[in-house]
């Protein structure tokens, strides 16, 4: 499991939005997720990655390696990257992410603030399902 405490508010289910707010939803995103299977024929291509090409956003591929024909476009594009099905994978690219946007904003808030010890950024933590059950359960001495 992946927790991270800075991001805990920024989850919403907003139903159904029109083709222009889903657009600007989109467009304000910082990664965006294409969720595909294998197919066995080739040069099936969805409307969605066209979509997501013209944003110009990173994408995440779930579902589908590079040698799909919709894996193959998005390595080719160089928008983003082909994860499978393969939790690893999945996970490492998440982690990468929210490494990075740490980075980002302690650079932000050291030139905000010239001082690194001042930063209001919380770390990534990375439990196992071992560490989340121990956690739970309350300690006996």
């Amino acid at each position: 499991i992946v927790y991270v405490p800075l991001y805990d508010n920024n989850n919403k289910y907003l139903g159904i939005v029109k083709r222009e707010k889903s657009l600007e939803l989109q467009y304000d995103s910082d990664v965006l997720l294409f969720l595909e299977c294998e197919h066995k024929t080739k040069g099936i291509l969805t409307g969605k990655l066209f979509e997501y090409l013209s944003l110009g956003r990173k994408v995440w591929a779930i579902g589908i390696e590079n040698e799909n024909s919709a894996g193959t476009l998005i390595c080719e594009s160089n928008i983003g990257v082909c994860l499978g099905n393969s939790i690893d994978k999945i996970k490492n690219e998440i982690l990468s992410y929210f490494t990075e946007k740490e980075k980002e904003n302690e650079e932000d808030w050291n030139g905000m603030w010239g001082d690194e010890n001042d930063i209001p950024i919380q770390p990534l933590h990375l439990l196992n399902s071992d560490q989340e059950e121990q956690s739970e359960k309350p300690q006996t001495a």
